[in-house]
């Protein structure tokens, strides 16, 4: 059995770091704030909800909004602490990656973009798997964002820190 080359792709840490600076960046759009370390480890899980639900962020944009999305979308709970569990490892790493090679910046126990480590922006366009990810990434931290407490992101999603 060989592995896809997309499936090595996106759980490089490199990639991973390019999804955790893309939530950051939406974030910062939202609340020009930091995103807090411990919401990077539910937005991957997120990002990377299994397509067996189907596309669960078709006909959702930046207004949608964490709430509305996730009452849209109550499939998305179940097993949801078991993927964050099993994700864990590879967001470490990939903050481990995007801090070291400056993809992303630790500011006030949050993160931001930094650009210093890219030598260009990636160009994955939308329809390209990859480019879809980086999208649903940057429009779920501008969701995350609008969310009062951290607690309150945990609590909707059954999960504790």
């Amino acid at each position: 059995m060989t592995t896809s080359i997309d499936i090595l792709a996106m759980t490089n840490p490199a990639f991973g770091a390019l999804l955790l600076r893309a939530v950051a960046k939406g974030y910062d759009d939202f609340a020009d704030a930091p995103v807090p370390l411990s919401v990077t480890f539910l937005a991957v899980p997120l990002v990377f909800t299994p397509t067996d639900l189907g596309d669960v962020f078709a006909g959702s944009n930046k207004r949608t909004g964490f709430v509305s999305w996730i009452s849209r979308h109550p499939e998305i709970l179940p097993g949801f602490a078991k993927r964050t569990k099993a994700l864990g490892p590879y967001v470490v790493d990939s903050l481990m990656f995007g801090t070291r090679h400056h993809v992303l910046a630790v500011k006030q126990a949050g993160l931001r973009p930094d650009v210093e480590g890219l030598t260009k922006e990636p160009g994955w366009s939308s329809r390209d798997e990859r480019g879809g990810l980086l999208r649903r990434a940057d429009r779920l931290g501008f969701w995350l964002a609008g969310v009062s407490s951290v607690a309150t992101l945990y609590s909707t999603l059954g999960v504790r820190p």
